[in-house]
């Protein structure tokens, strides 16, 4: 290797020339034994004159500084000529045969996989040894080598059923499968025994085969529906309601053995009965015996009930004492009394039907004014025979009588 100095690469820039490529790598390698003489930077030094040459790591290019950056080599000159074509190069060798299908096998041959590669196979002889395989393509005289122990495997052959459609004879066997198995496996005659003797069991002996219990459904195809139709023309056991004439049917059927179809007017009562009514009196013209007792009705001037035999008072009505008000039937016979102004209405006989004779007292406290109203009926004033609602001035006491079903009369003091 020759070494270039810094200063000849420089003169040959300068004398605007380039150095050749062996100059180039006579550089590289001076400035690989001196590191120092040159500046390793992706960005240009800023102190030429201690670094005039600047290798950029960033693109591997190595420039020589001069006033400016020059790359070291300069630029690239035009593509000189094609050369001539250099001699063959000897062969190189044979490399190792990758996996892939086997080739060179002979006749009678197959191929059979050497290991789990894909597609790594190898060609293997058939070995007939005690096999029933068929081998296709062999020559006549293979063939003839082979006849003995083709022929017996025909025979075995022979002796197979096929797969599809086997037609067996003899008595052939399966496994049997277990109860309740629901698949394709072949059911052999005891499964189907097996199966019949759970559908039957419990089932008695005239009723465990399907003619028996068709006979005993009278071989009628529509027995639920024929059921249904002769239970619907029956009566029920509660309460039944019979149509038509009901036939059949006697007193001892029901319990009454001992009745006679008698007249109501002769029909006899029972002894106890005949007693009760012999200790009776008749409502009309009663004849009594012994000593009677009447209980007596109070003395209408000494008692001191409101209310009972022989009364005299007026009860005062339940009805409220402020507010209109409906008389209603249980204010018969009593007086309402008012302490705020209000009217009283008297209903329609089609409303409250009260009875002729009805009488009802109105009374007005201090400071109150009453009015006494009637609907569809007919209120009349006492003396006066007009008709229509009254007032009751304060401390008025007036009494209103049913006259006729749909008429009252009313008297009283402070009545206008």
């Amino acid at each position: 290797m020759t070494v270039r100095t810094i200063e000849y690469l420089l003169n040959k820039f300068g004398a605007g020339k380039s150095p050749g490529s062996s100059e180039y790598v006579d550089l590289i390698d001076t400035l690989a034994d001196d590191r120092n003489a040159v500046y390793f930077s992706g960005t240009a030094p800023t102190d030429t004159e201690a670094n005039p040459l600047w290798f950029n790591t960033t693109t591997n290019v190595l420039s020589v500084y001069d006033g400016e950056w020059f790359v070291a080599g300069g630029a690239a000159g035009p593509t000189g000529a094609t050369g001539a074509t250099g001699q063959t190069g000897a062969t190189g060798q044979t490399g190792a045969t990758g996996p892939g299908v086997a080739t060179g096998g002979t006749t009678g041959q197959y191929l059979t996989k050497v290991d789990g590669t894909d597609y790594n196979t190898q060609w293997s002889t058939l070995d007939l040894n005690g096999k029933q395989d068929v081998v296709a393509n062999v020559s006549s005289t293979e063939i003839g080598y082979l006849d003995g122990v083709t022929s017996a495997i025909q025979t075995q052959i022979d002796a197979k059923a096929p797969l599809a459609s086997p037609n067996l004879t003899g008595t052939p066997t399966a496994p049997l499968a277990t109860t309740g198995t629901n698949t394709t496996q072949i059911a052999t005659t005891s499964f189907v025994q097996q199966e019949l003797n759970i559908l039957t069991t419990g089932a008695p002996a005239a009723l465990n085969t399907l003619d028996e219990l068709a006979a005993a459904l009278g071989d009628d195809a529509n027995y639920a529906a024929s059921i249904t139709t002769a239970l619907g023309l029956k009566a029920p056991l509660a309460s039944p309601t019979f149509t038509g004439t009901v036939a059949g049917v006697t007193k001892a059927h029901v319990g009454l053995g001992n009745v006679d179809n008698t007249t109501d007017a002769s029909k006899p009562v029972s002894t106890a009965q005949q007693t009760a009514l012999d200790l009776k009196a008749n409502l009309a013209g009663p004849t009594f015996t012994g000593t009677t007792t009447i209980n007596a009705i109070a003395d209408a001037t000494t008692t001191t009930a409101a209310r009972g035999a022989g009364y005299m008072g007026v009860p005062q009505s339940a009805a409220a004492t402020t507010g209109a008000y409906t008389i209603v039937a249980a204010d018969a016979g009593e007086h309402i009394y008012s302490t705020a102004t209000r009217t009283i209405t008297i209903p329609a006989n089609a409303s409250v039907a009260f009875p002729i004779g009805t009488a009802i007292t109105f009374i007005a406290a201090t400071g109150t004014t009453v009015t006494i109203a009637i609907t569809t009926d007919t209120l009349l004033l006492a003396g006066a025979g007009t008709t229509g609602s009254r007032t009751l001035a304060p401390f008025g006491m007036a009494t209103a009588i049913k006259i006729t079903s749909t008429s009252w009369i009313i008297s009283g003091n402070g009545l206008t």
